[in-house]
């Protein structure tokens, strides 16, 4: 009987021990995947603060891009004002001599009675718009919006074009030069007009590139 009951025990205590260690176990396993899942908690909350901070970063970047290309593009504007306004004043200039070249050549009466007529109206007109005082006022406030826009575009390019492509500063560099008016005769003043439209409508255009790839719009 003595021997029975030490057998029970001696069996109960085994299995006893062995759950025990199941349980030892299963518990020592538990915290490992409590403390890894800690782990990876902070982990992903790390990864989050950090993706969090660069999608911040790369949004103020692109705000900081986008503020700069329109004020470029606010500048260029008030430079094409300027461009239309004296590439008008220059037709005003041209037509009569243009007209002039005509009357020099062999014409039919009644043509050259035309063209003669045609001179006249472009000769008063010249006078009258170049006399008014509303023509010398918009010509007094586009070279003012002219220079001061240069002035900007300048200033853009040491304070603020690093930001910018590269690009950016390659097509604005020179501009100023490029709207020199250092014409002596007819011919000249139509060189420098096709000159100037043709630099602003291309520098325009490829800055409009250039902000496209930039920003992606």
């Amino acid at each position: 009987m003595a021997t029975l009951l030490a057998s029970l025990v001696g069996a109960g205590l085994g299995i006893y021990i062995k759950e025990k260690v199941k349980i030892d176990t299963t518990t020592a396993n538990f915290d490992i995947l409590k403390r890894q899942l800690e782990q990876n908690t902070e982990a992903t909350k790390r990864i989050e603060a950090s993706f969090t901070e660069k999608v911040w970063i790369s949004q103020q970047i692109w705000q900081k891009k986008y503020e700069i290309y329109e004020s470029i593009y606010l500048a260029l504007s008030n430079i094409k004002k300027w461009v239309d306004h004296e590439s008008n004043t220059i037709d005003l200039h041209i037509a009569p001599q243009q007209l002039e070249g005509f009357l020099d050549s062999e014409l039919p009466e009644e043509d050259e009675q035309y063209i003669y007529s045609q001179l006249q109206q472009a000769k008063q007109q010249l006078e009258v718009t170049m006399g008014s005082p509303d023509f010398q006022e918009k010509q007094e406030n586009y070279h003012k919006i002219f220079v001061e826009s240069i002035e900007k575009l300048t200033d853009m390019l040491v304070i603020k074009a690093f930001i910018l492509s590269n690009d950016v500063s390659t097509i604005l560099e020179g501009l100023p030069k490029k709207f020199d008016n250092d014409f002596e005769d007819w011919d000249e003043l139509q060189d420098y007009q096709a000159r100037i439209v043709a630099t602003i409508t291309s520098v325009i255009k490829d800055i409009k590139q250039c902000a496209q790839r930039e920003l992606k719009i």
